[in-house]
């Protein structure tokens, strides 16, 4: 008996063996465990982001949150060679032996890994989940703002060690700079130059973040505001550790700021009045691709510029004849909306006042629209969106307006953020089309729903695809009835318009072939209940749901 007892154990021992061997080192039995280890192995090496979802830091597997992510070379050689394997791993599964929802996994990383290893025939191109693109630094994003406002708004500090971590994230910004100035160099030798305006704007933009004293720089401010909300942290540390972050500003993050400047300033006579991306060795096979790659289809150039030549004159049309309507005649669109958007009837006071009674508009907005979407919408994301201005620091350069979604704890809400650098550029006619864009329903509903459905990877609740986010939030637009950053991001700002003619496009098929059992809040549902998937795999999903409606008819 005893002898039985122990080939029992040995055997579940071995089995429990050789599940863990699968799962971390060897093919997973499970499809679904072989993308979440993809996934997480991702996360791992990626500490900003691990913060930015907020389900780790503060807990007793927090590894990360006194780190910042690699920028180096090496770092995205090594993103690009993890997706080679990562590719020949998820395609070695059987795809028709999958479940539905695992076939559509299957198809959506696999597009998403794919894209990555194809990025590789350009070696200047930057592996970034949000914003890939040829030039690390430019005046939207890079290092500059972007971990400025990384450890604004996603660091918390609820503790003593949280706040020495955000402290130790300083003096990691040495290191970081120091890696984005060696991803710099390594395409200045391939002549991979940023056109002049965006370095000369970054220029600005960093002369700015360093000319306040350390204790007026973003990073000290919203540091003090959340220490002195913690009531866990006693007056003498609080002071201890203020002082500690105003060292590291001086001795560290300055330094490495003026270290970045030097470089720019340098580059700045060499950077070339030729911005398009056709300028880079294979730049218009380069296009080709990129575009592809955020619109997730494979029109060419010259068919989304034709689409766009279309659209603009459909457009303008229908603003032609509301203009119209209102008195508004004689002379160009562009010349009558530049009127418009300068008569005093639609324009906030120029004054902190102002701008704040902006914030306080596109909250009421807000609120007033989700009480007004039972009718289009079946489920709401449980997380709530806020509306807040973009940091000063950094709202020179950056677009008007921007999205965040929640943590993935529920902790942080969703955040709409509204740049006020100008209220000339806020007319009040606009700004209940920005918030169906950005928040409700537009990238809130998005976002905030995938981060909650279960029985998928994670991969599918929190990774974008360009295409499906920006064209739902044009679509939730459309709900309402009512150039710089392109050379930088170049083929991005085309996958607004082609996803949300897409969707559509989909939704009038399904409203032509299922007739008056169409609901468009079942058809909401399907689109949002799967997460973001390039447009092809969306195309299938609707056709899914078209079949299978019709078989319950």
């Amino acid at each position: 008996m005893k002898r039985i007892v122990l080939i029992i154990l040995g055997v579940v021992v071995l089995s429990g063996l050789i599940f863990a061997y699968k799962l971390i080192l060897g093919k997973p039995f499970s499809f679904n465990h072989a993308v979440e280890r993809l996934t997480i192995k991702s996360l791992l090496r990626d500490p900003e982001t691990l913060s930015f979802l907020g389900f780790l830091d503060n807990t007793i597997v927090d590894f990360h949150s006194h780190k910042l992510t690699d920028a180096s070379p090496a770092f995205e050689d090594q993103i690009w060679a993890d997706a080679r394997r990562g590719l020949k791993l998820i395609t070695s599964y059987d795809r028709g032996r999958l479940s539905y929802q695992e076939q559509l996994t299957y198809d959506i990383f696999s597009t998403y890994l794919q894209g990555i290893v194809d990025s590789g025939v350009f070696p200047y191109h930057l592996n970034n989940v949000m914003y890939p693109g040829p030039y690390p630094v430019n005046q939207l994003h890079g290092v500059q703002s972007e971990v400025p406002s990384f450890l604004e708004s996603s660091h918390r500090i609820v503790s003593v060690k949280s706040a020495k971590n955000y402290v130790k994230r300083l003096r990691a910004i040495t290191a970081k700079f120091d890696q984005v100035l060696e991803s710099l160099k390594a395409r200045d030798e391939m002549d991979v130059i940023p056109p002049r305006f965006a370095v000369t704007k970054v220029i600005a933009q960093v002369e700015q973040f360093i000319a306040a004293p350390p204790t007026e720089n973003v990073l000290y401010v919203s540091f003090e505001k959340k220490i002195d909300d913690c009531e866990d942290i006693d007056e003498d540390d609080r002071g201890k550790l203020k002082n500690n972050v105003i060292s590291e500003i001086e001795d560290s993050v300055y330094p490495a700021y003026r270290k970045l400047l030097a470089y720019l300033k340098n580059l700045e006579d060499r950077a070339v009045t030729n911005h398009g991306v056709w300028k880079l060795k294979n730049g218009d096979d380069y296009y080709r691709w990129i575009l592809s790659f955020h619109t997730t289809t494979d029109m060419t150039p010259e068919e989304v510029y034709n689409l766009g030549l279309h659209e603009v004159g459909r457009i303008e049309a229908e603003m032609r004849s509301i203009l119209a309507e209102q008195g508004y005649r004689g002379a160009t669109v562009a010349v009558l909306m530049d009127r418009l958007t300068k008569e005093e009837r639609f324009l906030y006071p120029d004054t902190d006042e102002g701008r704040q009674q902006i914030l306080t508009d596109y909250a009421d907005m807000i609120k007033e629209i989700d009480a007004g979407l039972d009718e289009y919408f079946t489920s709401r994301p449980k997380q709530t969106v806020e509306v807040q201005r973009v940091p000063v620091f950094k709202e020179k350069t950056s677009p008007g307006a921007c999205y965040n979604p929640p943590s993935l704890d529920g902790v942080r809400p969703g955040i709409f953020y509204a740049n006020l650098r100008s209220v000339a550029e806020i007319p009040k006619f606009g700004m209940r089309t920005l918030a169906y864009h950005e928040a409700i329903p537009g990238h809130h509903f998005q976002m905030a729903i995938a981060q909650e459905l279960k029985g998928i990877p994670i991969f599918r609740r929190v990774y974008p695809f360009t295409a499906f986010a920006e064209g739902w939030a044009l679509y939730a637009e459309q709900l309402a009835w009512e150039i710089e950053r392109y050379m930088v991001q170049p083929g991005q700002a085309c996958a607004y318009k082609v996803g949300m003619i897409k969707i559509l496009e989909m939704r009038e098929r399904a409203q032509r072939e299922l007739g008056e059992t169409f609901d468009i809040r079942d058809f909401h549902d399907v689109l949002l209940k799967n997460g973001s998937v390039p447009l092809g795999i969306l195309e299938q999903i609707i056709d899914d749901y078209i079949a299978s409606k019709k078989k319950t008819q």
